[in-house]
């Protein structure tokens, strides 16, 4: 989480956070330059959480709207959003759920035989089975949503627990969800340099202090380097596609940019 004198931002993992967080600190060093401040005005806040799976203590920077603390949350606050189908196949590649087992291993082999060996396939079936219900507040969920339907609920809801106790098909189709979320700024992974511009013009920051984001490189972490062939429609036949749309039917709903035709051409047959 990346706070400054005019925003929040939370960092949700795998849509382009990395790249958010180092530009708006390196906004905030530019303007500290510029003004002759001491130090840059930003914080990067970060959490110690309890791994239950390994038992220990870690620090992170994905933290949820629900942890900001009280002083700062009359600030506007900036999120990214990304194409579920993308993302599937983003921490498919990035094989966290094999370097960081969900669960002992020995529970995952009952089911998934082959592990850590997963196709695409098996791995859509795994992180929306095994993964899942190894998330906090998965015992409390009662609709059939995939996981980063999950996710988004966690991450940018005001009372995530709420939420997933009434969630249902009457929920999202009534729309009674918008009474559940704060106001957010969205900007999406595939277009941020441009999404962040917009956004901090309409914060007030000066077009001459931010006009160096429009030409920003991607910042990516570590081991999250992206092959050029790694194109999300390569991974997807007709019936997979269908499996995520199903299951985050939720998210294509409140973006439905992400939910056109001409955005599966190239589909595997």
């Amino acid at each position: 989480m990346i706070i400054t004198d005019k925003l929040v931002f939370l960092h949700s993992p795998k849509t382009g956070g990395t790249f958010v967080s180092e530009v708006l600190k390196k906004l905030q060093r530019r303007l500290s330059a510029k003004y002759s401040q001491p130090k840059p005005k930003y914080k990067d806040l970060r959490l110690l959480i309890f791994d239950l799976h390994n038992f220990r203590l870690h620090l992170t920077q994905h933290i949820n709207y629900c942890r900001i603390p009280v002083k700062y949350k009359t600030r506007p606050i900036l999120g990214c959003v990304r194409n579920p189908c993308d993302r599937y196949v983003s921490q498919y590649e990035f094989r966290n759920w094999e370097r960081n087992p969900p669960v002992k291993k020995r529970y995952i082999l009952k089911a998934f035989p082959n592990y850590p060996e997963l196709t695409f396939g098996e791995y859509l079936e795994f992180t929306n089975t095994i993964e899942i219900k190894a998330r906090r507040y998965a015992k409390e969920l009662k609709a059939d949503i995939g996981i980063y339907t999950f996710h988004f609920i966690q991450m940018y809801f005001k009372d995530p627990r709420k939420v997933f106790n009434k969630i249902d098909e009457d929920y999202i189709n009534s729309e009674a969800y918008k009474d559940d979320m704060p106001n957010i700024i969205f900007l999406r992974t595939e277009n941020l340099n441009g999404d962040l511009y917009r956004a901090l013009l309409s914060l007030g920051y000066d077009e001459e202090d931010i006009a160096f984001i429009l030409n920003e490189e991607k910042i990516l972490p570590d081991s999250g380097r992206r092959r050029a062939d790694q194109d999300w429609k390569k991974y997807y036949n007709p019936e997979l596609l269908n499996y995520v749309k199903r299951k985050e039917r939720f998210l294509f709903k409140l973006f439905p940019e992400y939910d056109r035709p001409d955005r599966e051409e190239g589909l595997n047959a």
